[in-house]
């Protein structure tokens, strides 16, 4: 039975996850207004403002932060919960299971 300290853990954890989706989530709207709302961002031959690229740029760096922090997040807990379970793909195959 996990103890009230081990439950809030858990559960900040998995607020601290949640969150993280509703930013990715409203940066992804951001991204879509900006681009509805500037066309020329769609094409290819028309250059948008400076300040509109910066925009869209530092929109996709924190996406990309976002979509990064998580999964880091998930492989140390994993990595904490289970130690010496790690599998690497290749060199860790039991003979017997092929």
């Amino acid at each position: 039975m996990m103890t009230l300290e081990d439950r809030v853990k858990v559960l900040e954890y998995e607020v601290k996850i949640l969150k993280n989706e509703v930013q990715q989530a409203l940066l992804d709207i951001q991204e879509q207004l900006l681009i509805h709302y500037y066309p020329s961002l769609r094409s290819d031959e028309a250059s948008p403002s400076e300040s509109i690229r910066r925009s869209i740029e530092a929109i996709q760096k924190k996406k990309a932060m976002l979509e990064q922090a998580p999964s880091d997040e998930n492989r140390q807990k994993q990595e904490q919960a289970i130690p010496g379970t790690e599998w690497n793909g290749n060199s860790d195959r039991d003979p017997t299971f092929g």
